[in-house]
Order: C-alpha cells, then structure tokens, then sequence
C-alpha cells in the first residue's frame, strides 16, 4: 500500500458518526477494495481483529453482510462528493455575483 495517504481516509470521517475511529478506518479500506489481509497490514492488527471490527460494524450498523458494509460506505460517499460540488459551485456563483 505504499504510496496511500492514511490522513486521506479522515476527510470523510463525520459521515459516519456511529462507529469508531477503528471501525471507521477498516470499512472505509474495505468499501474501496482492500481485502482484509491488507486491512490488517495496513492497520498494524491481526486478521482476527479486522474480522472482528467487521462484525462488529454489522452488529452495530444492523448489516447482515461485509458486502452491505462496502454498498452503504460508497453511497455515504458518493453523497458526500456530490454535496461538496453543490456547495462549490454555490459558493463559486455566489463569489462572482
């Protein structure tokens, strides 16, 4: 994984208010397709950790599955990002008016 910014993952963070930094930073590695092998490298944890967070974020989240993890994930975030070009260009036309 060389080369990923760590301090990238956070911009997102207040979109999910409902789990914890861990939990936060494994879901969102896992919704852009790190397999949980490399979650726990890229981490610094154990394999039995990464899958226990997972199902930990299912419990809390009321998920049946790591893959509704990764559907939910990428729609909180293709939210955030279309949000972010409303308001850009809101503030943009605002600017030059």
């Amino acid at each position: 994984m060389k080369g990923f910014a760590k301090e990238k993952l956070y911009k997102f963070r207040n979109e999910f208010p409902e789990l914890t930094d861990a939990q936060y930073e494994t879901a969102m590695l896992l919704s852009i397709g790190i397999n949980k092998k490399d979650i726990a490298i890229f981490r610094n944890v154990s394999y039995v950790v990464v899958r226990d967070t997972l199902q930990e974020i299912k419990n809390r989240m009321d998920f049946y599955s790591v893959n509704h993890i990764q559907s939910v994930f990428q729609c909180r975030l293709v939210t955030f990002g279309l949000t972010q070009c409303v308001l850009n260009e809101i503030n943009r036309h605002n600017t030059n008016s």
